[in-house]
């Protein structure tokens, strides 16, 4: 099965404009939304973009920031195995 490394996602929750950009408003309205959530949760569904994979905690340690797992980029895909 592999070893599992804990990790900390660096990223963004956005979404989406009827044309495919980026929208704030948007997403004030999702994060507001009370209860019509369910609603606008299907009309504008939201996205996770990540920008970074950092090991542990995330937290920094005594050396400063923590290092980024090194060996290039990797398609992270849910449901895939460990």
């Amino acid at each position: 099965m592999g070893t599992r490394l804990p990790l900390v996602l660096d990223g963004e929750l956005v979404v989406l404009d009827p044309g495919g950009q980026l929208s704030f408003t948007a997403l004030q309205r999702r994060a507001t939304a009370g209860r019509n959530a369910r609603a606008l949760a299907a009309e504008m569904p939201a996205h996770l973009i990540v920008f970074d994979i950092l090991p542990g905690s995330g937290v920094p340690g005594p050396g400063g920031l923590p290092r980024r797992y090194r060996g290039g980029t990797r398609q992270i895909q849910p449901g895939a195995p460990g």
